[in-house]
């Protein structure tokens, strides 16, 4: 039989598995912060930031002589965007430190 084409549905990073105590505990942070995101929705969150800050940057430099409610608006823009991509770093930076204390708590005790 030829090789199957079709495409393999498997994620980029594996999830990451929670032990007891981190799953009973609630999450206080909102979800618009990135918290409840997996590492790639929050990368990706964090691009598309990161191309609406750019085009609010582009439209910043190419219109800011032209007329004062276009330097407004391309203003707007790159805030919206910086807003956007750092709720993406957010959601990157605490998978990353909930990893961190996932192996403290797995780490082993000597000094008792």
């Amino acid at each position: 039989m030829p090789p199957s084409t079709r495409r393999a549905n498997t994620p980029i990073t594996e999830p990451m598995q929670q032990s007891p105590e981190a799953s009973s505990k609630p999450n206080r942070l909102p979800r618009w912060l990135g918290v409840g995101l997996s590492p790639h929705q929050s990368w990706q969150r964090f691009l598309t930031g990161l191309a609406v800050f750019m085009a609010g940057l582009s439209g910043l430099v190419l219109l800011s002589e032209r007329h004062a409610v276009a330097n407004g608006l391309a203003l707007v823009v790159l805030l919206g965007g910086f807003a956007i991509a750092m709720t993406g770093y957010a959601g990157i930076f605490v998978q990353r430190f909930s990893g961190l204390r996932q192996l403290r708590d797995k780490s082993v005790n000597f000094d008792d």
